[in-house]
């Protein structure tokens, strides 16, 4: 099996990140999701920010509280994911800009 490289600085190891931001309105909600091989800085960084601002932006609405239940869960395991994920340096130094830009669809 192939170590997997951080597909935002080529640092080894890395693993699997999929977050889920969610955005509760009254009548509506929209989901963001982002699927990417990360290392554990990077895969730290998306995590937190997505779990921070579903945090803020995601029990607005009539069935949002609980859609947003499963997003905060699946982020806090992704947290996880990357504290367990070993450290190494990353084989180009890291970008200085947020990990939520190099990642926007």
């Amino acid at each position: 099996m192939d170590a997997q490289t951080c597909q935002l600085c080529g640092a080894s190891p890395a693993t699997r990140f999929v977050v889920r931001r969610h955005v509760g309105m009254v009548l509506m909600q929209r989901v963001y999701r982002v699927d990417a091989i990360l290392c554990a800085p990077h895969g730290r960084e998306l995590a937190s920010h997505f779990l921070n601002r579903t945090l803020v932006q995601g029990w607005w609405g009539v069935t949002s509280f609980f859609f947003n239940i499963a997003a905060v869960i699946n982020d806090a395991m992704m947290l996880g994911r990357a504290g367990r994920l070993e450290r190494s340096g990353p084989a180009i130094p890291i970008p200085p800009a947020p990990v939520s830009s190099a990642l926007r669809r």
